[in-house]
């Protein structure tokens, strides 16, 4: 399974966003690396919003995990609540899930998930949450042309690309902070993924 091959939180993320994708859910959405409320990925699907917390977590997770999920589908005023885990749930975390309608995910299901599109045995681009770009080779297109946003069309950001072109790299100040991003690996592809090798 690929999710026992991830050690980064934010690379879970990204793999369980993959994953929901591959199974038929729309407008998926990775949310901010912080003031999220909780809730790291937003999903839909059969017109039924999801509000959904993703723990990379090497023991059982507890029931701070679905109180966090509650909350934060209560915030974002979202249908159901989900906590997707790489583990499986304590009692304690499986008895409010079921009192407050909250679903959970454990490793069993990511598995099934996994399993029924047989998506990532045949996905190339995908790397455990990882973009497929080349960090080096984007840092360089950015160092040296970025001021024009070639960066940008290489990692799948065509849109941005093209406003970096019409606008200097937005008066260089976004192309000084692309180049941070980059370097820091915090910078992410067109798919949303980061790209970090």
């Amino acid at each position: 399974m690929y999710f026992e091959q991830i050690t980064d939180g934010l690379a879970f993320e990204n793999y369980c966003a993959e994953l929901l994708r591959a199974n038929g859910y729309v407008n998926v959405v990775v949310t901010q690396a912080s003031g999220d409320y909780g809730i790291d990925v937003f999903a839909e699907r059969d017109g039924i919003s999801y509000a959904i917390q993703c723990k990379l977590y090497s023991s059982h997770v507890g029931i701070s995990a679905v109180q966090e999920a509650i909350s934060g589908r209560i915030y974002y005023n979202r249908d159901v609540a989900v906590v997707m885990t790489n583990n499986i749930f304590t009692q304690s975390a499986q008895e409010l899930a079921r009192s407050s309608g909250t679903m959970l995910w454990d490793k069993f299901k990511l598995e099934d998930l996994e399993k029924s599109q047989k998506y990532f045995g045949k996905n190339k681009t995908y790397r455990n949450g990882i973009s497929t770009k080349s960090k080096v080779i984007t840092l360089i297109l950015a160092i040296f042309l970025g001021f024009f946003g070639v960066h940008r069309f290489y990692v799948g950001k065509v849109g941005t690309g093209i406003l970096w072109l019409c606008t200097c790299g937005l008066c260089e100040i976004g192309w000084i902070h692309d180049i941070i991003k980059i370097a820091t690996s915090t910078f992410r592809d067109g798919t949303g993924l980061p790209i970090v090798k």
